[in-house]
């Protein structure tokens, strides 16, 4: 974990990068998910959370839904 929070710094060893890669593909390899479980589990509750938000925003922007009308409106001659 080390080597991959040096890799994020101004400097890149990419031979170490390479080294920890291969320890945590052995890891796996070996049956130990603890990782790669963990770091899933934290994408899938960014992930949600990014949905939430972006569709809460959506729902509430007036500017679209008012362009949108007008669009139908123009385009299908309804009123709305």
């Amino acid at each position: 974990m080390a080597a991959i929070e040096r890799w994020q710094t101004d400097t890149h060893d990419v031979n170490e990068l390479v080294s920890e890669l291969s320890r945590q593909v052995s890891a796996v390899s070996d049956g130990d998910m603890r990782r790669a479980e963990a770091m899933l589990i934290a994408q899938a509750q960014v992930l949600d959370s990014l949905h939430v938000n972006l569709a809460r925003r959506a729902k509430n922007q007036v500017h679209f839904r008012e362009t949108n009308r007008d669009y139908a409106e123009r385009t299908t001659g309804a009123k709305r």
